[in-house]
C-alpha cells in the first residue's frame, strides 16, 4: 500500500525563487521519479508565484495549481482562496501525512493525518529585530 503525502502551496505562494521553494521542488520531484511505487503525491500549489515547475507531473496523484501570477506578489484574496483550498482538499484525500511547505500549519486541514515539519531557517523568529516585517 502507498503512503499518501499531502504537501500545500504556501512556499510556491511566497518565493519566486531560491531557498525553501527550490528545495520542496527538488523533494517532490525525487520523490516522484524515485519512489513512484511506494508513494502518492499531491500538491495543492493554488495561485502561485514560484518559478520552479515538477519534472514529472503526470506521477502527481493530484496537482491543483490555479495560475502562475506574473508579478511575484498575490493579493490577499489569493492567501484566503489558497488557504481555504488546501484545507477543504486535504479533508478529501485520506492522506497518511501532511507535510506543510512552510512552519504555519493551516488549521483546516484534517486534524487526523499526521504532520511533519521541516524547519529550514528560525533566523526571523529568534532575531526578529534583525529582520524586516
Amino acid at each position: 500500500m502507498k503512503m499518501k503525502i499531502f504537501y500545500d502551496e504556501q512556499i510556491f505562494q511566497h518565493s519566486f525563487y531560491g531557498g525553501i521553494a527550490r528545495y520542496f521542488t527538488e523533494v517532490i520531484n525525487q520523490l516522484l521519479s524515485k519512489y513512484n511505487d511506494e508513494v502518492d503525491i499531491s500538491l495543492f500549489r493554488g495561485f502561485y508565484v514560484s518559478r520552479y515547475d515538477f519534472k514529472k507531473q503526470e506521477n502527481f496523484k493530484n496537482l491543483w495549481s490555479f495560475n502562475q501570477l506574473a508579478s511575484n506578489k498575490l493579493s490577499k484574496i489569493h492567501f484566503l482562496l489558497n488557504y481555504i483550498g488546501s484545507g477543504c482538499i486535504s479533508r478529501f484525500g485520506q492522506y497518511d501525512v501532511y507535510h506543510p511547505t512552510d512552519y504555519r500549519i493551516n488549521k483546516l486541514v484534517d486534524g487526523k493525518i499526521k504532520r511533519i515539519i521541516t524547519v529550514h531557517d528560525m533566523t526571523q523568529e529568534k532575531f526578529p529585530q534583525l529582520c524586516r516585517t
